[in-house]
């Protein structure tokens, strides 16, 4: 009794001042003193903030990681350290606030927004990226906790707080969201690997429902859409170097800080070269048209099968032997998206292959109807010895992609 009549004094507190806030009370009509007071009109569903609000309170709630915090979080995730360490555990509990807000986040249900300022192009502040990637990695930590203790179910709940985090990461459409949104899901997906032997066919499919029910990821070709930011970026220093009376200083000076932007280790030569090509007006206008010319056709190259995006990638680069080398600078972020695209597709559908096993179980050999997303050549499952590999039979980046099956 004592406690329920300190938690009704607590809530009286509380209340008392929001009601004294709304004035004496009208008197109740003549004759009707028993009728009570009219309720309030009720208030309208509480939706979820922003999600990029609540990452932002996960960033706030983590301390800044010491070196050797770090090294543990990559060997756990490498798998040279096991979880039974006590240092797993100091690390989780100094995180464990920013977890919880980071699992809130990625549970929501409303738009990402996180507010980049695209109007100042290449010099637009975007903290979040590499923040966020941090929260995933150290999620992907609690996830292999989970299948330590054997509790497989809250692992891949984990595991599903990292796939909608790496969806929020390229919620505003630009090359380097897409590629650091492909990094982590492949992160999550060769982590969902590494215990897929001690898994039953019940939790395979729902691991395989549950992945498909996933919002899509964020293509290139979204992407791209973002980087006409930089296009107009680009248009309005054009048109802000045209009306100065030092135009010539000015372009020099823009040309600086953007290359300073794009390329910080670029040598003194290379960059006094740049420089020099851009140091009029009519090169930064020359650069601004080559620039729209390459993005129209990225965006339809980007659509294109692997082979067919090679060829137009070839030309692309063709095209470009006398332009800027800040044009020059672009391709190679681009090509790294598509290919990120393309590996995580076939990731995808090599861990669906083994989620999804035949009638009379895996065999070594080409996997029937699961093919690679580059060449559509079949998948190749090795299974001799732990841990299993699912592999394709082409070569991508100077090695064959493979997914490992178990530690």
């Amino acid at each position: 009794m004592l406690k329920f009549a300190a938690l009704a004094g607590i809530a009286l507190t509380l209340i008392a001042p929001s009601l004294a806030a709304q004035g004496p009370t009208a008197p109740a009509a003549e004759g009707d003193s028993s009728k009570p007071a009219s309720l309030p009109g009720k208030r309208e569903k509480i939706t979820d903030p922003n999600p990029a609000l609540l990452y932002w309170q996960a960033f706030a709630l983590l301390p800044e990681l010491k070196q050797a915090q770090l090294k543990v979080l990559t060997e756990v995730l490498d798998g040279r350290l096991p979880v039974t360490d006590p240092s797993v555990g100091t690390l989780l509990g100094v995180a464990r606030r920013s977890l919880d807000r980071f699992a809130r986040a990625a549970q929501g249900d409303q738009p990402c927004v996180w507010g980049t300022t695209f109007d100042e192009g290449p010099f637009a502040p975007m903290p979040h990226l590499t923040k966020l990637q941090l929260l995933c990695r150290l999620a992907l930590v609690q996830v292999e906790v989970h299948y330590a203790s054997g509790n497989a179910d809250a692992a891949w709940a984990w595991t599903k707080h990292v796939h909608a985090a790496a969806r929020h990461l390229a919620a505003e459409p630009l090359l380097i969201t897409a590629i650091m949104q492909h990094s982590v899901e492949q992160q999550a997906i060769r982590t969902t690997a590494r215990h897929m032997l001690s898994m039953d066919v019940e939790q395979g499919k729902t691991i395989v429902k549950d992945m498909k029910a996933l919002p899509p990821l964020h293509t290139v070709r979204e992407a791209l859409t973002g980087e006409h930011a930089m296009a107009d970026w680009m248009r309005r220093m054009v048109l802000g170097i045209q009306n100065s009376p030092e135009s010539e200083k000015a372009a020099l000076e823009a040309a600086q800080s953007f290359l300073g932007s794009q390329s910080q280790d670029a040598d003194n030569a290379r960059a006094a070269s740049a420089k020099q090509a851009l140091a009029s007006v009519e090169e930064w206008k020359k650069t601004a048209e080559q620039g729209r010319e390459l993005q129209a056709r990225a965006e339809t190259a980007s659509t294109k099968p692997w082979q067919e995006y090679q060829a137009d990638l070839k030309e692309m680069h063709a095209s470009l032997t006398n332009a800027s080398q800040v044009l020059k600078n672009t391709l190679p972020s681009f090509e790294g998206a598509m290919r990120k695209q393309f590996e995580t597709q076939t990731l995808h559908t090599m861990l669906f292959a083994v989620l999804q096993p035949p009638t009379d179980g895996h065999v070594s050999g080409e996997m029937k109807g699961f093919v690679d997303s580059f060449e559509g050549k079949p998948l190749v499952l090795k299974r001799e010895e732990e841990p299993w590999t699912v592999s394709m039979q082409g070569i991508v980046n100077g090695k064959p992609l493979k997914l490992e099956i178990g530690r």
